[in-house]
């Protein structure tokens, strides 16, 4: 038999470990490569942090980057007028 821990373990045991976490609330950032996850629960689940990117997934930080400049223009259009 295969002792091996299944992806959704290991995901809940990253999720759980504090060493993958830095910040603090509301800002709290989560690294787990382990982890197969892009977005993970956020560690209070609240409402002001329901969800938080997990940096450790390869495109974690392209998902952060899209987020901030979808940000942007939309700020940009409304500053505009459009």
């Amino acid at each position: 038999m295969d002792d091996k821990p299944s992806q959704r373990e290991i995901n809940q045991a990253e999720w759980a470990n504090p060493d993958n976490w830095s910040g603090t609330w509301p800002f709290n950032a989560y690294f787990s490569k382990r982890d197969s996850r892009i977005v993970v629960p956020g560690l209070w689940n609240s409402t002001l942090s329901p969800a938080t990117i997990n940096y450790g997934h390869r495109f974690g930080p392209a998902i952060q980057v899209s987020v901030l400049v979808a940000i942007f223009v939309c700020w940009l259009l409304l500053w505009l007028g459009f």
